[in-house]
Formats: structure tokens, sequence, C-alpha cells
């Protein structure tokens, strides 16, 4: 297309900045990192409980939020 409309890189248009092929096989090996990091899979289970579930809002709530609200009211002093 390019020879037929008398438009040459460098003159008429920029030269690419990046080398396309380069950088899309450096940002696949970084996903593949952060994907195979140890973290990741408890990670993404918290994103999908929050985000992705499709569960009640009553449902939404985590058990560490219960089980703390029940061990702080067992160390809850006494007034009477």
């Amino acid at each position: 297309m390019l020879e037929n409309s008398n438009i040459l890189i460098g003159r008429d248009y920029p030269f690419p900045i990046v080398d396309h092929e380069i950088e899309a096989r450096n940002a696949k090996k970084k996903i593949y990192d952060v994907r195979k990091a140890k973290m990741f899979k408890r990670d993404s289970l918290i994103v999908f409980e929050k985000h992705g579930s499709r569960k009640s809002k009553s449902m939404h709530k985590s058990k560490n939020k219960v089980q703390s609200k029940s061990k702080f009211q067992d160390k809850q002093l006494k007034l009477f």
C-alpha cells in the first residue's frame, strides 16, 4: 500500500519507535513470569472472590472478616 501512495517511512512518516515483535515477546515473558510467581494464585483468587464471583452480596464477606470479628468479641472486656 505504501508503494502505491508514494509515502516514504522516515521522510513522510516517522520510523517506528520500538520493534513491535520484540516488545510483544518481552511483554509476554513478563506476563508469564508474573503468573508463575508463588503468590499469583492466591492473589488472583482473592480478586476473583471480590470482583468476579456471582455470589450474592451477603456472601461476599470474607471468612477472615467474620472470624476476626468473633475473635474481637471474645476478647472484649465486660463492663459489669
